[in-house]
């Protein structure tokens, strides 16, 4: 990958950079060019060259306990769908229903899925995609009610904020985020 500065210099040209990074899920965020991999995020450093992992396999096979097959699965694909990166934290979501968060600064590494409030435990949603505003965390996501156990895709999706400074346990005993609905 090439990476190409915006800013034009005087003889007319760009700087640039090459990196030894392939993949497509990629983000650049400060002096930073985050990586998603198939368990990991990668983070390389664009000043110094200097790379650094971030692993999420632990967190992964304690997300899919009950279900070690889902992580075995996937043994030649990605684990990691989405990621983004905001002040504090890298938040990577796996298997559609689970949304990791590492703590840049402490290095805690928890996950946790996600539903719409307390009190409606038998919704909860499939995220899709994740977004930030470098400080708040949004998803787009379906729902999908447990109830029936069949995924609703005649629902429309959601753009939503997730409340991340609230974790609280579901009706399984698993943490969960709540869901702030945005647009319909």
């Amino acid at each position: 990958m090439v990476l190409q500065s915006r800013m034009v210099q005087e003889d007319g040209t760009r700087e640039t950079l090459e990196t030894s990074n392939r993949k497509i899920r990629f983000c650049v965020r400060g002096d930073y060019l985050y990586s998603a991999e198939k368990t990991y995020i990668s983070c390389l450093n664009l000043k110094t060259g200097e790379e650094t992992k971030y692993d999420f396999l632990e967190m992964w096979e304690s997300a899919v306990a009950d279900h070690p097959e889902s992580l075995e699965d996937n043994s030649g694909s990605r684990v990691i769908e989405s990621f983004v990166v905001t002040e504090t934290d890298i938040w990577v979501m796996g298997f559609g229903t689970i949304l990791g968060r590492l703590n840049l600064e402490t290095g805690e590494l928890s996950y946790c899925r996600i539903w719409k409030d307390k009190e409606e435990r038998n919704l909860s949603y499939i995220i899709q995609e994740l977004y930030t505003d470098g400080k708040q965390l949004y998803v787009t996501c379906l729902s999908k009610e447990e109830e029936e156990r069949a995924w609703i895709w005649e629902q429309p999706a959601y753009f939503a904020r997730i409340q991340t400074d609230i974790i609280e346990k579901n009706m399984f005993g698993d943490d969960m985020m709540i869901l702030e609905v945005l647009v319909e």
